[in-house]
């Protein structure tokens, strides 16, 4: 069971940080200037999610690392 959870937690630590290159990668193609109000509009749209998924990450590797230490500690 142990097992299962690092492997999701690896899983995540693998896939979100691929979607925010990813979408950082589709915002830097953008035109930096002359940009219609749909672009503008997408472009913040994307960079707010991007900073919100970042922020919950380092949520997310606060909490899993606890959660390896505690697990760890509990199977010495």
């Amino acid at each position: 069971m142990i097992d299962d959870i690092f492997w999701h937690i690896d899983n995540t630590d693998t896939w979100v940080p691929a979607a925010l290159t990813d979408a950082s990668s589709c915002v830097d193609e953008f035109p930096r200037h002359r940009m219609s109000k749909i672009k503008v509009t997408i472009k913040s749209k994307v960079l707010n999610v991007t900073q919100l998924t970042s922020n919950a990450l380092a949520l997310f590797h606060q909490y899993s690392a606890r959660y390896r230490g505690a697990a760890i500690e509990k199977h010495l």
